[in-house]
C-alpha cells in the first residue's frame, strides 16, 4: 500500500503538469522514502514546570531527479491541544539535492542496518525522544536498503546502538525537509 508521501507526491506533481499539459522534466525514480513518528518531552529541572510534549509525524519522498514532498504535523498533547501542519512539494534546488545525495554516501545510507539512538537520561534536563524513523533507500538497478531508526530509553529497544551516521541522517533529512518547506514558491499549505 503506497505512503502517504507517495500520493502527495503524485497528486502535488501531476496536477500542475497535467493543466499545463507539459511532462516532468525530472527523474522520477524514488530516492528515498521516510516516514517518521516522534514523541518528544523536554526535561527540566525539579520544580520547573516543561513545556508539553509533543508528537510530531513526518513524511518525506524525494525522487532521483530532486521532485520531493515533505509533510509534517505537530500536535501539543496537553492543555490547549495545538496542532500544527506543513505540506510543501516541488523540485529541490540543484544544491539541496546535492548536499542531500553527499550525505547519503558519507553515511553509507546502503548499508545502514536497524539500530538505536539512546535518550541521554544521565542528567536531570534535556531532550527525550521515543518514536522511529523507517528509511528506504533506493539506489542505482535493484539496490536499496530499508532501515528503521529507534528513539528509545536505553535498553528499551533490542536493536544495536546507532552510530553517528544515523544521527548525521536524521539531522540530514529534516534540513532538507525545512529547506524544501521554506520556500515559498514549494510551500502548499501550512497552519500556524
Amino acid at each position: 500500500m503506497p505512503r502517504p508521501a507517495h500520493l502527495l507526491l503524485a497528486l502535488a506533481l501531476t496536477a500542475p503538469a497535467a493543466a499545463q499539459g507539459a511532462p516532468c522534466a525530472v527523474d522520477l525514480h524514488t530516492l528515498l522514502t521516510v516516514h517518521g513518528s516522534r514523541h518528544v518531552q523536554i526535561r527540566t529541572l525539579p520544580g520547573r514546570f516543561p513545556p508539553p510534549p509533543v508528537q510530531i509525524t513526518e513524511d518525506l519522498l524525494v525522487t532521483q531527479g530532486g521532485a520531493a514532498t515533505t509533510s509534517r504535523v505537530s500536535v501539543t498533547l496537553c492543555c490547549e491541544r495545538s496542532e500544527l501542519k506543513r505540506f510543501a512539494s516541488g523540485i529541490a534546488e540543484r544544491p539541496d539535492l546535492a548536499r542531500l545525495r553527499d550525505l547519503l554516501v558519507a553515511v553509507r545510507v546502503g548499508q545502514l542496518e536497524d539500530c538505536v539512538l539512546e535518550n541521554d537520561l544521565s542528567t536531570v534536563t534535556g531532550v527525550r525522544t521515543l518514536g522511529a524513523y523507517e528509511v528506504s533507500w533506493f539506489g542505482r538497478g535493484a539496490r536499496r536498503n530499508d532501515f528503521t531508526i529507534v528513539f528509545a530509553d536505553p535498553g528499551a529497544a533490542p536493536l544495536p546502538p546507532c552510530g553517528p551516521e544515523a544521527q548525521q541522517l536524521v539531522e540530514g533529512l529534516r534540513a532538507f525537509a525545512d529547506t524544501l518547506a521554506a520556500d515559498p514558491d514549494r510551500l502548499v499549505c501550512s497552519t500556524p
